[in-house]
């Protein structure tokens, strides 16, 4: 176990590291004045000077969320610490780690002025595979403080949860795996726009079966 979370925890540095070694291995590349910033036409509305600096503002993002996510299980009582929770929480830091590293490494390649066309398809593609990720690992985790799908409704009756999170997890897996097929076709403005809907009306969902399920169990209240 302590060789897997070593293995572990080096995966996910070195997905920090990355995106900083591609932006050394082209910095000689990089125009002198760089672009910052795309409008949602796709074209470029923000510059700056050529600066090191403004390529680990994300990694450093990554690497402190990174932190905060990898401390979660240390701070969970003892009870709560099941496989299943923790594998869930291993999808999320990576999940989250190669979209901002993904990330990151576009902003590197849109300097020059390119099409942010990929850097958009990343976006949403990120959000999707997270999707899925968290659809994947959803119905194992148990009832915990710290994650999963977690309201009153959830949370007073232990049945309730199971039976929300089974049901979630097969509309956020699926909803992500064709999501992550649609990146090939969808224009990525819409895209990026329908990844963002598409997760938050999973988590409206997810509320509305916790509470319909709890009503059912719960007629009086």
């Amino acid at each position: 176990m302590k060789k897997q979370n070593l293995r572990f925890e080096l995966l996910a540095l070195c997905l920090v590291l990355f995106p900083i070694v591609y932006a050394l291995s082209v910095y000689d590349q990089i125009p002198e004045t760089m672009v910052t910033h795309y409008n949602i036409k796709g074209e470029p509305d923000g510059f700056q000077e050529k600066n090191f600096v403004y390529f680990l503002i994300l990694p450093g993002v990554s690497f402190m969320l990174n932190l905060v996510l990898a401390s979660i299980p240390a701070l969970m009582p003892e009870e709560d610490q099941k496989a299943s929770t923790l594998r869930m929480i291993q999808a999320t830091r990576i999940a989250t780690l190669l979209l901002l590293g993904g990330i990151a490494i576009s902003m590197v390649q849109t300097t020059d002025g390119r099409s942010p066309d990929y850097l958009f398809r990343w976006l949403g593609g990120g959000i999707f595979l997270l999707t899925l990720l968290l659809g994947n690992y959803m119905k194992e985790i148990k009832t915990n403080e710290f994650a999963g799908m977690r309201n009153r409704f959830t949370l007073s009756d232990p049945e309730v949860w199971k039976v929300t999170h089974r049901r979630s997890s097969y509309w956020f897996f699926y909803s992500g795996l064709v999501g992550l097929i649609a990146t090939v076709f969808i224009e990525t403005p819409i895209l990026f726009g329908a990844s963002l809907f598409i997760l938050i009306g999973l988590c409206l969902m997810s509320w509305k079966i916790s509470a319909s399920e709890f009503r059912k169990r719960n007629p009086e209240q």
